[in-house]
């Protein structure tokens, strides 16, 4: 029997028919190298695993391995893997065992190529059980060089681990040889990319750094605290890190600039603790700015303490000014946004963006966003939008720099999940803002670093967007979709969806036709089967915009089926919408298809019922302010066409009141026909005053991009000119006809118009 052949047995499960026929094939072959190792692996396996934290494995435990393995070392000297897995088995006999012998094989192990590094940890741990210390030394020099080599392009990874062997290396030299100044100098080099698990670790740095009166190293150490503030079980090793640093000279507090902020972000975490009402925090706050003119954290924290209480009227001024500073945060900018809200009803322009950390950026980008969902309606979604994108797009560019470019200290919370859920929701804030390209690119990043399924309806629905149907789909055939059902049904729903809509862009009706019967089956179903009052808000809201994926998807196969040749059966899509809001009277997708399929059939006032049902069951801050232009615009012509003039102008003032809180360019495109619909609905009902404001805007339109009068201009002449007239301005009303006139000749009724009210006693000599 063949050595393969036996190997198999083992991996078939058959353990003893391998055992008894491996003893036969040794005792034919007794210094078969291989045979002898896979001897010693079935040995190793048979080793019980520990079955408790109170258990362990003992050095006997792996005897016959450990001959084996020597045997194969007598056989072949410089077998790697037989030293390798002797060291492995030996490691936890290092305290018991042959010292010597044990080093002598790390020896031959170190000089294998790819085992450098596990070979220096060997050498570490049983220098560490055999104390010496210039051992201990040299092979943590080894394994710092080889985790640089190996880690280049994990920058996390590379620095917990740097983080473990340069303190270990700094504690030897300074508790086994005595050499603090060596082992500070190990602190301050390195501190930038430390990475502890906890504070109480860099805090006993800190404590070295006061005992040698190094106040660079003991500065930059208390900022490495400001990311441990959350941690529950770092609390107590603050808060008396807190009572050691008060305890300093004043002439040692001076050196360290980051303790007074240290001080007041703890004064504002533990304020119970360390017996600090909101007026003791508010004096330490003004004492910073008397003490320190040219910081800005003073005011920040001032300023915190007024928006903490609500009281955003005396919060504002103080955090405009701390953003005049190069101190400022992130969360400066976060608590200016809401405060100059709260007073102004607007989103401000932020006068400064300051430096920050990634994580802030990220967090408060967060925070702005779930913000942004309560607060948010279409008057100002866009500039809610554009700031949420400012947050993400600095968050982003601090995490491209910390890992890419290798940038600022190392932060424990920093991961590659973490970038790319920051790179997930700053393609959303590009998709919402029409950067379909930025957004792929973004997206793609996200993915190249933590692939997860948000990232993936991002990407997918920006290239539907940009018109990159192919790749959308391609994306989605190299998924697993049938996992994606089952772990994320409503996500998938987003998926297939976007997906259909790219399949019909493509041509591949029939195809999407049957997909999309299928889907829409399985949602109905799913709805059917669900329990809403067991969802929560955000469920609920998830459920609502699949609802609303789905009947775009529907509006997708109609516009399709619409585009077949005359020969295909015809669609009426007014029939599929009616039949949709009937079967799902809550959902608000129907009821917004629907009203757009009776404004497209000229039936206004079915137009006008639908589009109101869509207003009672829309959230205001569901509906993107483009949707909720349609709505009022295509009601509000809806309601000029009936002759119900005021409640046309009420809709056009609605569209109006949107316009006048964006600057967007493309966004105001479609503003001048509002105003021009406006003007004509007060028109009409003979409110003059209201036609002035709109139609101004709209001539002056034509004089801005010089376009050609054409008959609406002409319209709006007459619309002006007669308002003036009917509100007693009859000069300038005949000056607006005259003047027309001169400009188009061929404008016929604003000559009449001229000639009619130019006369009177005087009109000879006019």
């Amino acid at each position: 029997m063949q050595l393969q052949d036996i190997i198999n047995l083992y991996y078939n499960e058959e353990v003893e028919d391998t055992k008894i026929a491996l003893g036969r094939y040794l005792n034919e072959h007794p210094t078969d190298v291989e045979a002898l190792l896979f001897k010693a692996e079935i040995a190793i396996d048979e080793v019980p695993e520990p079955q408790s934290p109170h258990e362990y494995t003992l050095p006997e435990d792996y005897e016959e391995a450990t001959i084996v393995l020597k045997k194969v070392l007598s056989i072949a000297p410089n077998h790697i893997p037989a030293l390798d897995k002797l060291l492995s088995i030996s490691s936890i006999n290092f305290l018991d065992g042959d010292a010597e012998e044990h080093q002598g094989h790390i020896d031959q192990l170190i000089l294998a190529e790819g085992f450098r590094e596990k070979a220096a940890g060997y050498g570490l741990m049983l220098n560490s059980l055999h104390p010496n210390a210039t051992r201990k030394l040299h092979y943590l020099d080894i394994i710092i060089e080889e985790v640089e080599k190996a880690y280049g392009d994990d920058r996390q990874m590379r620095d917990i681990l740097l983080t473990m062997y340069y303190d270990d290396k700094a504690k030897v030299l300074y508790d086994e040889f005595g050499n603090t100044e060596e082992a500070l100098a190990i602190y301050r080099a390195q501190m930038r990319i430390f990475i502890y698990e906890t504070v109480a670790e860099y805090i006993e740095v800190a404590h070295l750094a006061i005992e040698a009166n190094d106040t660079a190293l003991l500065n930059h150490v208390i900022g490495k605290t400001y990311f441990y503030f959350d941690h529950e079980d770092d609390a107590v090793n603050l808060i008396e890190f807190y009572h050691d640093l008060q305890a300093l000279p004043s002439e040692v507090l001076e050196k360290l600039p980051n303790y007074e902020e240290f001080c007041m972000i703890m004064e504002r975490s533990f304020p119970e603790e360390l017996n600090f009402d909101i007026e003791a925090i508010r004096a330490h706050a003004q004492q910073v700015i008397d003490k320190f003119p040219n910081r800005g954290i003073g005011y920040h924290f001032l300023g915190t303490s007024y928006y903490m209480e609500d009281e955003y009227e005396k919060a504002l001024p103080l955090l405009e000014k701390a953003l005049t500073y190069s101190d400022a945060s992130a969360s400066t900018v976060y608590r200016y946004s809401q405060s100059y809200y709260f007073v102004h009803g607007s989103i401000p322009t932020i006068p400064k963006w300051p430096e920050s950390s990634a994580i802030d950026y990220y967090n408060m980008g967060v925070y702005f966003e779930a913000w942004e969902s309560d607060t948010s309606t279409a008057h100002n979604s866009i500039a809610f939008l554009r700031l949420r994108k400012e947050f993400y797009a600095r968050a982003f560019e601090y995490y491209q720099n910390y890992f890419v470019e290798d940038q600022y200290d190392s932060v424990k919370h920093y991961s590659d999940h973490y970038w790319a859920t920051c790179c997930n929701n700053y393609s959303l804030a590009l998709y919402n803002d029409d950067d379909y390209e930025k957004s792929i690119e973004v997206a793609k990043i996200g993915l190249s670093k933590s692939p997860f399924i948000e990232l993936y309806i991002s990407l997918t629905q920006s290239y539907f967007y940009a018109e990159r149907y192919q790749d959308l789909i391609d994306v989605y055939d190299n998924l697993d979709m049938e996992d994606v059902e089952n772990t994320y049904f409503i996500k998938f729903i987003n998926l297939s969806t976007r997906y259909i809509s790219a399949k019909i862009k493509l041509g591949d009706y029939e195809a999407a036709k049957t997909l999309f019967a299928e889907i829409d089956y399985k949602f109905t179903d799913y709805k059917d089967h669900i329990n809403l009052s067991e969802l929560d808000e955000d469920d609920l809201l998830a459920l609502r915009f699949a609802d609303k994926d789905i009947q775009s998807t529907r509006f997708d196969l109609i516009q399709g089926k619409t585009d077949l040749p005359e020969s295909e059966e015809p669609i009426d899509p007014i029939a599929i919408w009616e039949d949709q809001s009937q079967r799902n009277p809550l959902e608000p997708s129907p009821w917004f298809m629907l009203f757009q399929a009776y404004y497209e059939a000229e039936r206004y006032e079915d137009c006008i019922r639908a589009a109101t049902q869509y207003k009672k069951l829309k959230l205001p801050n569901e509906q993107p302010a483009e949707d909720y232009l349609k709505q009022h615009y295509q009601r509000g012509r809806s309601y000029f066409h009936v002759e119900k003039y005021p409640e046309a102008q009420a809709d056009f003032e609605a569209c109006l009141s949107v316009f006048n809180n964006v600057t967007d360019e493309d966004f105001l495109s479609s503003k001048m026909d509002v105003c021009y619909y406006y003007a004509q609905a007060s028109f009409f009902n003979k409110d003059y005053q209201r036609v002035l404001s709109p139609i101004e805007e709209f001539l002056q339109d034509y004089t801005d991009n010089n376009y050609t009068r054409d008959t609406e201009w002409q319209q709006a002449i007459l619309y002006k000119a007669k308002s003036l007239k009917a509100l007693g301005e009859d000069k300038k009303a005949l000056t607006t006809v005259k003047e027309a006139a001169a400009y188009d000749e061929s404008f016929t009724e604003a000559k009449a118009l001229a000639q009619e009210w130019k006369g009177g006693f005087f009109s000879f000599f006019k």
